[in-house]
């Protein structure tokens, strides 16, 4: 309650008290405008609610566990008077009334007349990746000096939180005297984890955005009147490299998550070095083949996981470069990249929670 509010009270209560004691018809006057007063106060405060209509500007997309900031489209049904603020809603009724706070570190709307458009900006975070509605907010109406009264603000729309991402850093250049060493002569040159592939085609496929003129199948446009395109084995050129990961059956929540961020620290770092990777799960992540950095983060932050066993070797499409799993027996195709709390396998790479990825992967980034 601020100083105001609290003097108001205590003459509101000792008045109140002689007129009841003394009988005074002038003490029973200014009780009945100070209860005015105060009636007329909050009734402002409260007929403020709908005063204005809020818009946030999405999509917006975020990170686990960082800060995203949110803009906010303010529009005026009528006039707005100053002093109003989006603040956090605290949920409980009784505590929208009266606030120990009438100036809140929150953003803080200037006074609008009628039609009036205005832009705050909201900083929000969230802890875990998905789909998430913007976090509640609430429209503090001051009630002149006595207090204030909290309207429960609907803003639409949800924001895509993509899984935590760990920058990997850049690849390790390699002396070009062929002694197979890096300028800091610490660590030998190693094979990439994924080769690359030569363009050999597959088949022809229906035109998609993004794809090369050069790749339009003339024969089969004019048979189907159509726009077909050559469809490669892996659309990536010559001597670019890439990555294929599985990512296994079996596991728990928890080795899920840690392996969906290292699938997105993967992904970012193969769209900065320009690789393409492939990704192969019996969960429920359907993987972009575009290539676009962003479609893969938003696939990423969608999946969902299955009660699924182990996968065998038998029903990958192809011979990949790491697999992302906690079980205890390595395949014996691929880097075996353990993703569980527990202690790896001795021919594993430890790459679950707490453990740095740019440490683990250094020697195979190349």
């Amino acid at each position: 309650m601020s100083p105001r509010a609290l003097v108001w009270l205590l003459m509101t209560a000792a008045t109140a008290f002689a007129a009841v004691n003394v009988g005074a018809g002038a003490l029973y006057l200014v009780t009945l405008s100070l209860l005015v007063f105060g009636l007329v106060a909050f009734g402002s405060a409260w007929r403020a609610g709908d005063a204005l209509d809020f818009e946030p500007d999405l999509p917006v997309r975020a990170m686990a566990g960082s800060e995203v900031r949110v803009s906010v489209d303010v529009r005026a049904r009528r006039d707005a008077g100053p002093l109003l603020a989006l603040v956090s809603d605290p949920g409980a009724t009784w505590r929208r009334m009266w606030l120990p706070r009438l100036l809140p570190a929150e953003p803080v709307l200037p006074p609008l007349t009628r039609g009036e458009r205005a832009r705050v900006v909201l900083t929000c975070s969230w802890p875990r990746r998905g789909r998430h509605p913007i976090a509640p907010r609430a429209l503090q109406a001051p009630a002149w000096g006595l207090g204030a009264w909290l309207h429960p603000v609907a803003l639409p729309g949800t924001l895509l939180v993509h899984p935590r991402v760990e920058l990997l850093g850049r690849v390790p250049r390699v002396d070009p005297g062929g002694t197979g060493q890096n300028r800091a002569g610490s660590r030998p040159q190693v094979t990439s984890l994924a080769s690359a592939s030569s363009e050999q085609i597959r088949g022809v496929r229906p035109y998609r955005t993004g794809d090369s003129p050069r790749m339009v199948h003339a024969r089969a446009t004019a048979r189907t009147g159509e726009v077909r395109v050559r469809e490669l084995d892996r659309e990536v050129s010559r001597g670019s490299g890439g990555w294929r990961v599985v990512l296994d059956g079996g596991l728990s929540e928890e080795a899920f998550e840690r392996a969906l961020e290292v699938l997105a620290s993967l992904a970012t770092w193969c769209a900065s070095t320009g690789r393409h990777l492939e990704v192969w799960t019996p969960h429920r992540l359907a993987w972009p083949m575009s290539g676009r950095l962003d479609e893969q983060l938003d696939a990423l932050a969608e999946a969902g996981r299955l009660e699924v066993g182990w996968t065998f070797s038998e029903v990958w499409p192809w011979p990949p470069g790491a697999v992302l799993t906690t079980r205890e027996v390595a395949p014996p195709a691929g880097l075996w990249l353990h993703v569980g709390a527990g202690t790896p396998p001795r021919e594993a790479l430890p790459c679950g929670p707490g453990q740095a990825l740019a440490e683990v992967l250094h020697e195979h980034l190349v």
